[in-house]
């Protein structure tokens, strides 16, 4: 499951990935195909738990004490990611 969840981040642009009991990060690359308009939606929607932290760092702060719930979480955040995504040539 993690392999398929770091080739699931690197086909996105994500350059890594931190979760702990207590929430964690995304940080994508500087070349990513993540729809910045969802991530805008995503810290719009939900401010309690995304927030960014500079311009390549996305946290999350939630409880996750559970590694099962982490890793279902980043999987689950992954497959929206891939849902919105930007069309590589058209950048």
């Amino acid at each position: 499951r993690n392999a398929a969840i770091r080739l699931s981040a690197m086909s996105l642009g994500i350059s890594r990935i931190e979760a702990h009991d207590k929430g964690g990060f995304i940080e994508f690359g500087e070349k990513n195909n993540v729809d910045p308009t969802y991530l805008i939606g995503l810290l719009q929607e939900q401010p309690s738990i995304f927030r960014l932290d500079g311009p390549t760092k996305l946290k999350f702060m939630i409880t996750l004490t559970d590694r099962e719930k982490r890793l279902t979480f980043i999987d689950d955040m992954l497959t929206a990611f891939s849902e919105h995504k930007i069309n590589a040539l058209s950048v």
